[in-house]
This record gives structure tokens, sequence and C-alpha cells, in this order.
């Protein structure tokens, strides 16, 4: 065995020894498993195959000592796959509480782990430049409601020559997945939300887009009748927060609501989109501006020897995989649903 696989053998031993105790249950919220257990990554093949994912991005990143912020971190796992793996000193954001606390339970598991994982929203979190060597997302730019501000902090937090990696399934130039993502927003708008979401989930995720701003208008304005309420739910499409409660106030001042969006299913509580769908060029394109080189890449899964439950699934990726891995840049958002960008910061 090489060194470098027994590095990564010793790191499944230490993330197994950790992920797969049933005693961490107890500990996490209840949207921990939710998240993973479908995916079937809580399992010694789906752990494994997720560490090789995050040595391939870690090698793709040279995050060999660097510092990492990794922004739409969830419960830390990635960042913490890349700290056994070697990178230094590292930092996770989330929006989500519940994500947040589980992240902090795990991570007390390893206690020499050089992570620190806050709660908040990145647009508005206060971080120094350039004290990054690496900033990673992995299926969060297409949640986030401000594309150009993200990528302005981005390029602030990020030091020269460092490595920006987004990895993202919301790909609007492949067909399949640009009908999933238009299916997803109408049932974030009107519903029904899934049920295991809303078991699970965050509190703010258990309801449609719509029912979440007639709650927000009927607590605000409870002079309102139910009828009104959902006139206004409807006429706000799009608005979150204090956006709303400022339409309804300029209603019922003017009769009229001037600031009415049209996208559909964002969250009423925190603003998040529910599937942002992307063009990888434009997103390319904005970042050029911004003076990154970038270049499309295969997604991981087509760089590592894949495996799954499923043989049929193995069997279809083994066959694409070389594939993606031999085409030409500009054809792989055409042939893979999720699409992957490595950028540099000149």
């Amino acid at each position: 065995m090489m060194a470098e696989e027994r590095h990564i053998q010793a790191a499944l031993e230490r993330l197994a020894s950790v992920l797969l105790d049933p005693a961490l249950e107890k500990g996490a919220d209840p949207l921990f498993g939710y998240y993973y257990k479908r995916s079937r990554m809580l399992t010694p093949l789906g752990l494994k195959r997720y560490l090789l994912e995050s040595a391939a991005v870690f090698d793709l990143c040279r995050m060999e000592g660097g510092r990492v912020l990794d922004i739409g971190c969830g419960f830390g796992l990635r960042l913490l796959c890349y700290y056994l793996l070697g990178s230094g000193l590292s930092t996770g954001i989330d929006v989500s509480q519940e994500m947040v606390s589980t992240a902090r339970v795990i991570l007390k598991r390893f206690s020499d782990c050089a992570i620190n994982i806050e709660q908040g929203d990145f647009l508005t979190y206060s971080l120094p430049p350039s004290s990054f060597a690496v900033v990673t997302m992995i299926e969060a730019i297409s949640h986030i409601r401000d594309t150009k501000s993200l990528l302005e902090k981005i390029k602030d937090v990020l030091e020269d020559g460092g490595t920006l990696y987004i990895q993202d399934g919301n790909n609007d130039l492949f067909p399949l997945s640009r009908i999933r993502t238009r299916r997803e927003w109408r049932r974030s708008e009107y519903g029904p939300i899934d049920k295991d979401m809303v078991q699970y989930g965050r509190a703010v995720d258990k309801v449609s887009a719509l029912e979440g701003r007639k709650r927000i208008i009927q607590e605000s304005f409870p002079i309102l009748d139910g009828k009104t309420v959902t006139e206004l739910a409807i006429k706000t499409r799009g608005l979150w927060g204090e956006e709303i409660r400022q339409a309804v106030g300029q209603f019922l001042e003017t009769g009229k609501v001037a600031s009415r969006k049209s996208f559909l299913g964002i969250n009423p509580y925190t603003g998040e989109f529910p599937e942002l769908g992307f063009s990888p060029f434009q997103l390319i394109g904005q970042l050029r501006s911004l003076g990154f080189q970038c270049r499309l890449l295969p997604p991981p899964s087509s760089i590592i020897r894949f495996a799954a439950p499923n043989p049929w699934k193995t069997a279809w990726v083994r066959l694409r995989s070389p594939l993606l891995r031999k085409a030409p840049q500009f054809l792989l958002p055409f042939l893979s649903g999720p699409f992957t960008i490595l950028a540099r910061k000149s």
C-alpha cells in the first residue's frame, strides 16, 4: 500500500469510528440522519466514497497545510475530511443552526481538530481580507440569493493565488437538471413539502414558501382577515423577512405592492433559494470579470474508483467516467448534471 493510500485509510478509520458510531445520533439533530441515511453515506462503503471524493477536491485545490473556508458547510464533514487529509486551520459557515450545532457535536470527538464552525449568512458575516488559501462551495451556491455579492466577497477573503472550488448539481445546460430544478421551485413555493423534511428538517423548511409568507403576514398584521392575508402572500412572492413586512405596510398605505419579485420558492424566513439554476459558462464569465482564471472539471465521482450499493449505478458511473475525463471543457456541462469549476485568484 502506498503512503498516500495509508493516509486515506487512516483518515477513513477515524471518520468511521465517529460517524458510524450509533451513539452519535443521541447528540445529533434528526436532520443529520435525514441528509445522510437516505444517500447511504453513513455506511462503510458510502463513507469511503465520500472521503475519496473529498480527497480528489483536496488534491485539486492544493489544500495541504492551507487555510480553508467552506461556505454552506452543513454538518462540517467535508472540512473534517480535508483536515484529516492535511489541511490547515479552517472555517465553515452555514445558516442552519441545526446543522452547525450537530457539526460542533461531531468535531468535539476530534480533540485535535483545527476547524471552526460558525452559524450565519456569509454575505453579512465579517471575515478578514485575504485570510484563506482555499474557498469551497459544494451544493451551496444555488441556495445563495445574490451571486454577484457572493463572488465579490469570496474574492476579498481569498488570498492572492488562492483557489475557489464550486460544485453544484443545478446545471441549466443539462436538460434533466433544468427540469428537476424548476420542479423543485414549484414544490418549494406551493408544496407539498417532503414528509421527511416535515419530520426532521429545520423549522423554516417545514412549510411551503407561500404558507410561510402567510404566517409572517398574519403574525405581523393580526388585524388582516384570512382572505387578505392570502392575497398578500401571493403578491409578495419572492420576498423574505423584513421585505414582506415592508411590502404589506406599503399595501396598507397605498393599496399596491410595488416591490414584488417573481422568483418561486425563496424561503421567506432566510432568503435562501430552493435550487437556483446556473449556466456554468455565465458563472465563469462573472468570475473572469473579477480576475479569476477558471476551468471546468469533470465531477469528482469520475476521478475516483466509484462503488455503490446499486451495481447498475456503479456500472453506469464507471462506463461514463472515462468519457467525462477525456471530454473537452466546453462539452462537460452538456454531458453531466453536476458542474465543477476550479478558479484561481490572479
